[in-house]
């Protein structure tokens, strides 16, 4: 029974042994460097807050954009026979805007037959510059391709 005793304490002690080992690795591998460094360093004062410029925005007027001219133009001069093409006279209208009256544009009839409008008729203008009367697409008076 002593020899029992004997290998039990010999297996004790052996595994002490790697017990002290395992935690001397553990404690080698780790990252001490946060604890130590300050302990390390020589003391110094507090630093003081410096100022940094920061950069400034000026500000810019922005320009305010023009209104657009309205949807609404009005005949205001007609021009019979003053264009000439395929063997055809068509009539060249000048229309001024509604909401802006120095804003005018010209332009020609697309059907030489039709009936042309009266001065001062309303017409709207569409997304291909075709001058439509406000009436509609059912009116009878003439259209005009926008020639500027």
């Amino acid at each position: 029974m002593a020899k029992y005793f004997e290998y039990a304490a010999q297996i004790g002690l052996v595994m002490l042994i790697l017990l002290v080992m395992a935690g001397l690795a553990f404690l080698s591998f780790r990252d001490l460097s946060h604890y130590w460094a300050p302990a390390l360093l020589p003391p110094t004062a507090t630093p003081r807050p410096t100022m940094t410029p920061t950069p400034t925005v000026t500000p810019t007027p922005t320009p305010v954009p023009e209104k657009p001219a309205g949807p609404i133009w009005v005949v205001s001069r007609i021009e019979e026979g003053l264009f000439h093409e395929n063997g055809f006279v068509y009539d060249i209208a000048t229309f001024t805007n509604l909401d802006k009256p120095s804003v005018t544009i010209r332009a020609r009839c697309s059907a030489p037959g039709w009936p042309s409008p009266e001065i001062g008729h309303k017409f709207t203008i569409n997304e291909y510059r075709v001058m439509i009367p406000i009436e509609g697409i059912q009116s009878s008076l003439q259209r005009f391709w926008v020639l500027e």
